[in-house]
């Protein structure tokens, strides 16, 4: 071979060692920056999660120290206002009256029947238990339920009273003798009067004059008011049949029970026609002949209370609208 091609092959060869040495060591380098770079990056993102975590941490702290901050401020209150708060909470529907509302006051009304001697006329009602002071007691009706009478028990002239248990089981009569003097309010169609006979040989005190103390209606008690009339309906007779046998015809006497709300103020009196002090009230429950007399109950925010006295009826083109004496114009 010729020795200037020999140097020229070793020349060429050396190059080429060389140019692959600094190729590889290149390369080298290349992956090194590399894998430094997503050794940074990770270490980057470790420290993210690092710092949300500690944030998460954080956040979770406070809001326990917030808890218990609340729980110490509560714990810390009195009991009554905490009791109070829990009253509060509890939904209760005071516009309704219940059977343990009405159950006291269910025998203070009884049913009132009365005989005119002079021209035989008979006027059926109700009436109700009343105590005015420690030892005068009444029954208290409509005055128009004893209208006609002579106010005379020499001739027989009284009115008889039928008591009812609270199931209605009848206790026998007591008799009533009314007396132009006992009238309440002369504004008022109203009327008490003397008990004279007891059955079974009770006193006048042994009998519920709990509507005595009850408290009455306020003047403003709002239409939509709950009602409850208490009484002895003509629809509450039932005739009995014991037979040709008895010479006069025998009847059973219900107390019954009707609701509905208030639906209107009645600023003149349906007798004379003229205003009265206090007006009365329009009721949509069940007013029937024989209720005259009876009881009228209503509630509001302070619980059970007395409206007033059934009276008359007030009748419209196609409905009939129960009339209520407001207690207040009753009793001054």
């Amino acid at each position: 071979m010729d020795k200037n091609k020999l140097v020229l092959l070793i020349t060429i060869l050396l190059a080429s060692i060389v140019l692959g040495g600094f190729y590889y060591a290149s390369e080298a380098n290349k992956q090194r920056s590399i894998e430094k770079q997503r050794q940074s990056e990770k270490e980057k993102q470790t420290q993210e999660i690092l710092k949300a975590q500690q944030d998460e941490l954080e956040k979770n702290k406070k809001e326990i120290g917030a808890l218990q901050q609340k729980q110490a401020a509560q714990e810390s209150k009195p009991a009554q206002t905490v009791i109070k708060e829990t009253i509060r909470a509890i939904p209760v529907n005071t516009n309704e009256i219940t059977p343990d509302d009405l159950k006291p006051y269910l025998t203070t009304v009884l049913y009132v029947s009365c005989d005119n001697n002079t021209d035989r006329r008979y006027r059926n009602g109700s009436g109700f238990f009343w105590k005015f002071d420690k030892n005068n007691y009444s029954v208290i009706s409509n005055k128009h339920v004893f209208t006609s009478l002579i106010h005379d028990e020499t001739v027989g002239d009284y009115c008889n009273g039928i008591i009812n248990d609270i199931n209605n089981t009848g206790l026998g009569l007591l008799r009533l003798f009314p007396n132009t003097q006992s009238v309440i309010n002369q504004a008022a169609d109203i009327i008490s009067t003397r008990i004279w006979t007891i059955p079974s040989e009770r006193a006048a005190s042994e009998f519920n004059y709990s509507l005595s103390s009850l408290n009455r209606c306020p003047n403003d008690i709002p239409i939509g008011s709950p009602v409850a009339v208490i009484g002895y309906p003509a629809s509450g007779e039932q005739k009995l049949n014991y037979g040709p046998s008895y010479e006069y015809d025998h009847y059973q006497f219900q107390r019954i029970v009707t609701d509905g709300k208030i639906s209107g103020y009645l600023g003149v009196d349906l007798i004379s026609n003229e205003y009265i002090p206090v007006a009365n009230y329009y009721v949509s429950a069940i007013v029937d002949s024989g209720n005259s007399g009876g009881v009228a109950l209503s509630k509001n925010k302070d619980g059970l209370c007395l409206l007033g006295v059934p009276t008359w009826l007030k009748l419209g083109n196609y409905e009939t609208q129960g009339v209520v004496q407001n207690i207040n114009n009753i009793f001054k």
